[in-house]
């Protein structure tokens, strides 16, 4: 094989397919994948308040992995209170994992993702471990305050 083949199949994994590292550190940690398409892998951990908290893992260009857990609050942004905004700017200045997003759908109805990427050849059992559950721990948080604040109907 030349250096080429050998350095994509590091990234992705000793050629176990476009996931394979993340099968192989999910392996060694004791995590199995909960759901695999040809776009992301996901990763289900348990969450208090909405029982299954998803992270989904996808690789951009190999070299990255991308990393997300979503909130389950879903609001138009009319009805988002401009302190929601504020807390997710300070709180990702405060985040030693992942930042915050938001996106809008056709109806300007907010969606709200924790997001972090790293290097696919760093990734270790127990940084994959880190990242995961601090997103989820994140994201979880974030939708605790919503529910108080009568934003996150459940």
């Amino acid at each position: 094989m030349g250096i080429f083949t050998n350095s994509v199949r590091s990234i992705l994994g000793n050629g176990n397919g476009r996931y394979g590292r993340i099968d192989r550190l999910c392996a060694e940690i004791g995590w199995s994948i909960d759901e695999r398409d040809a776009n992301k892998l996901t990763l289900n951990f348990r969450d208090p308040l909405v029982i299954t908290r998803p992270v989904h893992i996808a690789s951009g260009d190999d070299a990255i992995v991308f990393f997300g857990a979503c909130s389950l609050t879903l609001v138009h942004v009319s009805q988002v209170p401009a302190e929601v905004f504020v807390y997710l700017l300070m709180r990702n200045n405060e985040l030693p994992i992942g930042k915050w997003q938001l996106d809008f759908d056709d109806e300007r109805n907010t969606y709200f993702s924790v997001v972090y990427s790293a290097l696919g050849e760093g990734l270790t059992p127990a940084a994959l471990k880190l990242i995961c559950e601090g997103l989820v721990r994140e994201a979880s948080e974030f939708d605790v305050k919503m529910h108080r604040a009568g934003l996150l109907r459940l």
